[in-house]
This record gives C-alpha cells, structure tokens and sequence, in this order.
C-alpha cells in the first residue's frame, strides 16, 4: 500500500515517485564520461588548428597594415621580424633596421609599434627557414606597392602548416602546406 505525503506517493509504484535512483545517475556519468573522453581530443585539436588560423590571419592583417602604410604615406614602409630564443615580435617603420626587443626601436610617426607575434609555445614558426625575407623584414615600395618576396611558416603542435607569402607584386595570401583541412588552399 502506497501512503500519500502531500500530493506525492511513496512506495514501488513508479509513476507516482520522483527522482532518480542511484543505478540511473551512474549510468548518466558513465555516458558522459565516455562522450567526454571521445571528444576532448577532437576539441584540443580545433583550439590548436584555430590558434594557427589566428595567428596566421595576424600575420596577413599586419602585412596589409605595412602596405597601406606605404601607399598612404608615398614611401617605403618595413615591417621587421625579430627573434629571442622562441619569442618572436614584429616592428612597422619607416627605417630599414630596428630591433622589436628594445623599446621605441620600431617607431611611425612617434609611437613604439613592437608587437607580440609568437610565444613558442601554442603556435611555433617552422624548424626550416621559418622567415624566408631578406634579413627578416618586408619592406613595401611605395612605387606599384612592390616588395620583397618571402614566405613565414608557421606550425603547430600537431605539425600543420600554414604559410604566409609576400609576392615581388606585394600581394599577401595564406595557403595550407598539404590537405591538413584548415580551410586554405594549398600552396603550389
């Protein structure tokens, strides 16, 4: 017999009590353990491959930054490269050296334009000829937006590849070394 507590029965008649037993929530944890474990790895691989899109992106957005700076101020405009150890940082300027570590090295009209570009950790540039510019900067022509061609690899943890390239013409594009899926096309 069932004995009814305000509105609610207590007893083995199921439809009538509330909650869960212990047997269900186990069962619920293990599913979602399972679900968990299956997916974690596919998530740190998206956060990887999206860190590498990101700071691929950076890198073509800091190009076209330096040529617009060129065609805006009718001279040449350099956006330098400059490494300690795995740390990289960029420097846009108007000269042709300038060293990104020390402050207000890399100036334009005043202001210190170092920025962070890569830690060496979550994205690294490739082990061959990461930089292919000559002496690691770009410098953009204010005659035609010309410049000096070069290519940046950049990679990460799980060794895809995304190259940044700096046509002679000045023209900047990303492209995906091999079918890796990161939504480029490969480079040629």
């Amino acid at each position: 017999m069932l004995k009814k507590v305000r509105g609610f029965s207590y007893g083995f008649n199921r439809k009538f009590t509330q909650g869960f037993t212990l047997i269900e929530l186990m069962i619920a944890l293990v599913v979602m353990g399972i679900i968990l474990g299956i997916g974690l790895p596919s998530y740190q691989t998206l956060t990887q491959d999206q860190n590498l899109k990101g700071v691929a992106e950076a890198t073509y957005s800091r190009l076209m930054h330096a040529k617009s700076e060129a065609l805006k101020r009718n001279q040449n405009i350099y956006l330098h490269f400059c490494q300690q150890g795995d740390v990289w940082k960029t420097g846009l300027t108007d000269l042709a050296s300038c060293d990104c570590f020390t402050a207000n090295s890399c100036t334009l009209d005043g202001q210190d334009t170092s920025a962070e570009w890569i830690d060496g950790e979550k994205i690294t540039l490739a082990t061959v000829q990461p930089v292919s510019f000559y002496h690691n900067k770009v410098q953009f022509s204010s005659v035609r937006l010309t410049a000096n061609g070069g290519t940046i690899r950049l990679e990460n943890a799980q060794h895809k590849q995304l190259n940044v390239i700096t046509s002679l013409r000045g023209r900047v594009r990303i492209c995906q070394v091999g079918d890796v899926g990161l939504g480029y096309k490969e480079c040629i």
